[in-house]
Order: C-alpha cells, then sequence, then structure tokens
C-alpha cells in the first residue's frame, strides 16, 4: 500500500473519510482550486530553486531577481483583471524573498530537488510517496528537506510544530532510504503573505526558517509506527470518529446517510467522481 503525508493526516482525523477516499477514491466533482497569494507564492518560489539549480546563478543575485520579475510581468499580462490585486501583493513579497531571504538561507547550498517525488518502499508493501518542495545539500554536507508554507496568520508555525510535523518526518526517512545515508535536519520556510496596509513590513515580518534536526533514534521509532499505521489500515476495520468538525468533511452527506442505513446511491452519483490510485 502506496502512504503519504496527507493519506496519514486523513486517517489520523477520520479513518472514514480515509475509506471513502483512499480505498473508494472518491474527491468532490466540483474543483476547489483557485488563485490566490499563497498558491501562486509556492508555485513562483518552485520557479526560483529550479532556475537556482539549472543555472548555477547565486541565492539573491541580479540574475535571479531579473529572472523573477520578468514571469512575474509575464503572468500579470495573462490574467484577469479580478487578479490584479493578488499580482501587487506577490510582486514585491517575491521579490524581497528571492532579494534578501534566498540570499540568507540558502548560502552555500546545492539544490538536489524541486517538488522531488520520493517513492520507497519499506516493509510488507508499506510504500512512502510523495513531493517534498526543496531537497538541499548545505555547505557542510548534509542533506536537509525543506517544505515551503504560506499563510496570512504571521504566527502559523514555530520551531514546535516543525519538530512534531509528521509530514517531515515522513519525508526524513524516505529521502534517508533514497539516498543512502540519514537525513535528520528538516525546516519549513514560511512566507507571510497577510495583505499590509499604509506600511512596508521587515523582512522579519515576512519570512520565517524554522529548523529541527532529529536524531536517528526519532526517524527509526517513528518508522515502527508508521508500519503499525499501515498494518491497521490493511485490517479493514475503520472507525467513525465523529467529531464537531464533521459538518466541515467533504464525506459529511454521504457519511450521514450511509451511517443511518440509507441508500446513498444517488448522493455518490451526484456529488463525488471515482478517481484511480496507484
Amino acid at each position: 500500500m502506496r502512504v503519504s503525508p496527507s493519506q496519514l493526516r486523513t486517517w489520523k482525523e477520520c479513518q472514514q473519510a480515509w475509506h471513502y477516499s483512499y480505498v473508494e477514491g472518491l474527491k468532490l466533482k466540483k474543483s476547489s482550486k483557485y488563485f490566490d497569494i499563497g498558491t501562486y507564492t509556492h508555485e513562483l518560489l518552485h520557479v526560483m530553486y529550479q532556475t537556482m539549480k539549472a543555472m548555477g546563478w547565486k541565492p539573491g543575485s541580479d540574475n535571479m531577481i531579473d529572472m523573477m520579475q520578468s514571469r512575474i510581468k509575464a503572468d500579470m499580462e495573462s490574467l484577469d483583471l479580478d487578479n490584479i490585486d493578488v499580482m501587487s501583493i506577490v510582486w514585491p513579497l517575491v521579490t524581497k524573498y528571492v532579494s534578501f531571504q534566498s540570499s540568507q538561507i540558502d548560502k552555500g547550498i546545492t539544490v538536489l530537488g524541486i517538488e522531488h517525488e520520493v517513492r520507497q518502499e519499506l516493509d510488507n508493501g508499506l510504500i512512502i510517496h510523495g513531493f517534498i518542495d526543496l531537497v538541499y545539500r548545505d555547505s557542510a554536507g548534509r542533506i536537509r528537506i525543506r517544505d515551503h508554507k504560506t499563510s496570512g496568520q504571521k504566527n502559523s508555525w514555530n520551531p514546535n510544530k516543525v519538530k512534531m510535523n509528521e509530514q517531515l518526518l515522513l519525508y526524513a526517512l524516505a529521502v534517508g532510504l533514497e539516498f543512502g545515508e540519514p537525513v535528520l535536519d528538516v525546516e519549513i520556510s514560511f512566507v507571510n503573505t497577510y495583505p499590509y496596509k499604509n506600511k512596508q513590513p521587515s523582512s522579519d515580518e515576512l519570512f520565517k526558517l524554522f529548523r529541527h534536526t532529529h536524531n536517528e533514534q526519532a526517524i527509526n521509532s517513528y518508522r515502527k509506527n508508521l508500519q503499525r499505521m499501515h498494518d491497521q489500515m490493511l485490517e479493514g476495520n475503520i472507525m467513525r470518529n465523529y467529531s464537531e468538525s464533521c459538518g466541515s468533511c467533504r464525506f459529511f452527506d454521504l457519511c450521514y446517510l450511509e451511517t443511518r442505513g440509507l441508500n446513498a446511491d444517488n448522493t455518490r452519483a451526484a456529488m463525488y467522481q471515482k478517481i484511480e490510485r496507484d
């Protein structure tokens, strides 16, 4: 069975939702994808590191800044007027990230992968699968993994959340297996996308880098816990974890009917489509 960070999170939140999504392969028919500050900022950061890797340009260099501004300008010309406000925020934000933040945190790094796909098999058919925003080797030769996070709430992340973040633990385990060496250093690069008004925010208000170094014991312990969860998934004994948040679940209507033994065929056909998962 293939597991991903989002799958493990769903399992822990509600095993019934996990069953609908990952066993039955259901998803809402309507798309939730839209253009926003966070999504576009995240995309541009990938472009920046891809260029850094391909061209060998130094972090924060004039070439990098010019390239990113040209990319944003070209995107602006193709957007609807409704998205101009988004671009007016993203332009200075990304420019400042390239010129200041990247020049500080990316000195001497060697980029190994951007949106790096990992697919590593453990025991009993358990496959770790996911995409990592950035994998790199630092100036001391250690492999580090970084996830880019954007939010309009400046206190969304802190060092303790990075330490306990399961997604980063999963990726550290997988990348260590892929490269054949322990990967213990994980980090969150946080970008505050809150639209400041009537002021020019400082770089410290806009950007934070939260780092944690796991030990090998923590990685090995997580591997054992992961295997136990995987075994529980295979057993197929699904528990419905009712909570106050059920009303916002994408499977609420379907689960509500089926829990009461009612026919949910019409709801299933009208609201959901089936996707194939490999």
